[in-house]
């Protein structure tokens, strides 16, 4: 009697692991057309044709797309089921332009952990897209995506060894960039993200322009989200900038963005979008862009903005420049109308405060004389005694102070 039940019973165990990679399978399928289905609505794309074969061991999933541009693009999937809990499901995604089917424009393979975590690697080959006069193109580029089960968090890693812009005029060369990014949920729309870029440099140069040099450029950033607001951190440094033949070591700046209205900054972002697509007139559109945007800027500028640079660092030739500045906006009442015909109305809510310390030769090569014997004379600069320049201007309900003296508004534009 127990030999049969055996029997039955490795049949059926047998059964349950021959049929886990075409459960899988199932689940893969479902998935695979809800995730279509978003994606396709998110980027308002309809593919021309699509296709999904559901095997045992695997699955084949095909779409083709056309562009507004003619251009014919193919998306091909291969799901492998894996066989849980010793070999992982993997899908390869490669995206191809069928008038050149011989390099892909762009290969992914996922690869879903035991966990329901999914990790993604991405490259994108060398390229070049023109339009117009502008062509930009790169070396293969290279990413990767560590997304937790349920978006309760992303890890996003980029890698470019090269990356070169050119327009009519200008040229912009970046070499070497690394981006680091960790993006989580919190309770807004928004998801909170700390960030690291590394550029090892980075070259700027055009027609009207002195050539730009930047070396070893190092960024990090982060942002909160609270009640509708949003704030950003940020930190660079700079070890080299070149402008010309001056040359800059240890440049250095933080700056924050705080107390963001999102719900405003939002309608800005889609009353723009609306209006791209309209193909108005440059003229045109720039004046009905500012009639449209002033309702949302002013709601914007009445939910207090602020802007802080802290511990501002650059080595010249000359010696260090150091600064700090706050800038902050206080609730007003004004139509659009009454700041067109009052805008003084702005200069009464704005709040500044700056404080500058920098060498008195590299004063003299900015401000030029006679403006610097009137700055003198008003108290705006005051000299120290290793042959700098400080200064500290405040800017509280219209009335503007330097270091401690008070002046007429239009004093600084002499």
């Amino acid at each position: 009697m127990k030999k049969p039940l055996i029997i039955i019973i490795t049949i059926i165990v047998l059964t349950g692991i021959i049929a886990i990679p075409y459960a899988t399978g199932v689940v893969a399928e479902q998935k695979h057309s809800s995730y279509e289905d978003r994606i396709y609505s998110k980027l308002k794309i309809v593919p021309a044709e699509q296709t999904y074969q559901r095997n045992w061991f695997n699955s084949y999933a095909q779409a083709s797309f056309k562009t507004d541009d003619n251009h014919n693009y193919l998306l091909t999937q291969d799901i492998d089921h894996g066989f849980y809990p010793i070999q992982k499901p993997v899908v390869h995604t490669i995206i191809q332009d069928l008038s050149n089917t011989k390099k892909p424009l762009l290969e992914m393979i996922t690869t879903v952990q035991l966990n329901a975590d999914t990790l993604t690697t991405i490259k994108i080959p060398a390229r070049s897209i023109k339009n117009g006069k502008a062509e930009l193109q790169w070396n293969t580029l290279e990413a990767s995506i560590y997304m937790k089960r349920h978006l309760a968090g992303i890890d996003l890693n980029f890698n470019g060894s090269k990356i070169q812009l050119d327009t009519e005029k200008e040229q912009i060369i970046i070499n070497n960039l690394k981006l680091a990014t960790n993006l989580k949920p919190d309770e807004s729309d928004l998801m909170q993200i700390l960030g690291n870029l590394f550029i090892d440099d980075m070259k700027i140069s055009g027609e009207n322009l002195e050539t730009v040099k930047l070396k070893n450029i190092t960024f990090e950033g982060n942002n909160k989200n609270a009640n509708e607001h949003i704030s950003l951190a940020m930190k660079s440094n700079v070890q080299q900038l070149q402008v010309g033949t001056e040359i800059y070591n240890s440049n250095s700046v933080e700056l924050s963005l705080s107390h963001w209205h999102i719900p405003s900054l939002n309608d800005m972002k889609n009353t723009l979008v609306e209006l791209q697509q309209q193909n108005l007139p440059p003229e045109m559109l720039k004046n009905v862009a500012m009639f449209r945007l002033m309702p949302y800027g002013i709601k914007l500028l009445n939910n207090t903005p602020k802007i802080t640079v802290n511990n501002f660092n650059m080595n010249t030739a000359e010696g260090n420049v150091n600064g700090n500045l706050e800038v902050k906006m206080e609730p007003f009442e004004a139509s659009i109308f009454g700041l067109l015909n009052n805008p003084s109305i702005l200069i009464k809510a704005l709040n500044a405060k700056l404080e500058l310390l920098a060498p008195k030769t590299l004063v003299k090569k900015v401000i030029k004389q006679p403006r610097e014997d009137v700055w003198l004379d008003k108290g705006i600069l005051i000299p120290t005694e290793n042959d700098y320049y400080q200064t500290k201007i405040k800017l509280t309900n219209g009335v503007l102070k330097a270091n401690g003296n008070e002046l007429p508004i239009n004093t600084t534009a002499y």
